[in-house]
């Protein structure tokens, strides 16, 4: 992928809004212990990588966690369609990220886990779909802001 623009964004946003909202749900009514663990252990990681300052691996932790939250659904056809969103993931994750933005996304990936973790499948699917909006927003303002700055630099040129 050659460039990653706002509409770029706008169309991963599209099918993440509604893969991950499944995905959690689907999770918190599964409640699989392992899947559990999994996660428990990511969002102790990226804390650790956020008080480190390490924004790198806090957006691979970050990605990581939400293919976690996939697997622990348990359904085998959710998991594959969200597979190939993965690089794209993870590259806007490095291209937005904030040190700013880490601690209210370590709070809403901490709900999120309780929500799972409690088999409490109607908070897991909303906190899931406000996370995913909410993490929208920023990125497509972050990223208009970059498109912005590159064609006055290239208006200079």
């Amino acid at each position: 992928m050659a460039s990653f623009g706002p509409v770029d964004a706008e169309h991963l946003f599209d099918v993440r809004e509604n893969l991950e909202e499944l995905a959690a749900g689907l999770a918190a009514r599964r409640r699989d212990p392992a899947g559990l663990r999994t996660l428990a252990q990511l969002l102790k990681r990226t804390r650790t990588a956020s008080d480190a300052g390490r924004l790198s691996d806090v957006g691979n932790l970050n990605a990581d966690f939400h293919q976690a939250v996939a697997e622990a659904s348990g359904n085998p056809v959710l998991i594959d369609l969200m597979a190939p969103l993965d690089s794209r993931l993870r590259r806007l994750f490095h291209l937005t990220s904030a040190p700013e933005d880490v601690g209210p996304m370590c709070g809403e990936h901490e709900r999120l886990y309780e929500a799972i973790s409690a088999g409490d499948e109607e908070a897991a699917r909303s906190l899931a779909q406000a996370h995913v909006a909410g993490t929208r927003a920023a990125a497509l303002g972050l990223l208009a802001a970059h498109a912005l700055a590159e064609s006055h630099a290239s208006a200079r040129d």
